[in-house]
């Protein structure tokens, strides 16, 4: 429209040869029947060669920006659908870390829900994740949980700063799926009775818990550090059993398995390994340390 009233008036043209020129200077096409005789025709022309194309260059940009975020979520989508006997983990970034580094540890399938863009996150949280355990989106909300595979997930971890928002996702859950394990985080006792009214299967109180590791670290430093080490994957893992060959019998149990914290003998335990020598049959508590 702009183009044909400039040349209407530039080049003098009637209306619809100043349309007509617009449209095939536009398209590139350039029949030259018509062509610019001034100078200021001449200037026009060369800006509507080359602005339309520009805008039409965007126009189809923005469009295939559209299409390619849509094919995404799509793929997301059904990527999440494929998730069966999963653990929904509803957490601040300050704690993610952490829990899913024991899940990736024991290879357990979860599935994040969290309101930070996944560009958000830190590095190390985005080697954790990708399109087929990560929602962001108000895990609140009945359609986010659904998006989650709520509805085939084992269990539901939630374990922000916020109780009332925690109490919103527990009750959400509970109504889409009665049946799965529901496991909160509180950050207010008193609030303990509230969760187990909902339906929470387990409640921990973060600052109770915190306090009695403080005290147990406090009191007893050595023994603090070795429980915390057995029950952290991604420490030192773990307890195994240690079944000794048939040339370690009548060996110190210790020479065996460095580790040994006890011996599995006859349908009990013995604690006094430093005294003991392997028997045939024995299995040995051994704890396995693994430095990375």
């Amino acid at each position: 429209a702009v183009f044909t009233v400039f040349y209407r008036y530039a080049e003098g043209l009637g209306w619809l040869d100043a349309f007509y020129f617009t449209v095939i200077t536009t398209r590139t096409i350039g029949f030259g029947d018509i062509h610019p005789t001034t100078a200021a025709g001449k200037i026009g022309t060369i800006l509507n060669a080359l602005l339309p194309a520009t805008v039409f260059l965007g126009a189809s940009l923005i469009l295939l920006d559209t299409l390619m975020r849509q094919l995404e979520e799509f793929w997301r989508d059904h990527k999440m659908q494929q998730n069966t006997g999963h653990d929904i983990i509803v957490s601040d970034v300050e704690r993610l870390e952490s829990i899913l580094k024991e899940y990736a540890a024991t290879k357990e399938k979860y599935v994040v829900v969290a309101r930070e863009r996944f560009e958000d996150l830190p590095v190390s949280l985005q080697s954790l994740l990708d399109h087929s355990n990560f929602l962001q989106g108000d895990a609140a909300r009945d359609e986010v949980l659904g998006r989650a595979g709520v509805k085939k997930a084992d269990t539901i971890l939630i374990a922000t700063g916020d109780d009332g928002f925690n109490l919103y996702v527990l009750v959400s859950a509970r109504a889409l799926n009665p049946s799965m394990n529901k496991i909160v985080m509180i950050n207010r006792a008193e609030n303990a009775s509230k969760f187990a009214a909902a339906g929470a299967d387990s409640v921990l109180p973060a600052a109770t818990i915190v306090g009695q590791m403080l005290s147990h670290a406090s009191l007893h430093p050595c023994s603090f550090r070795f429980l915390l080490s057995l029950h952290t994957h991604t420490q030192d893992p773990f307890l195994e059993d240690c079944k000794p060959a048939e040339a370690d019998i009548g060996r110190a149990v210790k020479d065996v398995c460095g580790g040994a914290v006890a011996v599995y003998r006859d349908g009990a335990f013995v604690f006094d390994v430093a005294a003991e020598k392997v028997r045939k049959g024995d299995v040995i508590i051994n704890v396995k340390f693994k430095y990375r």
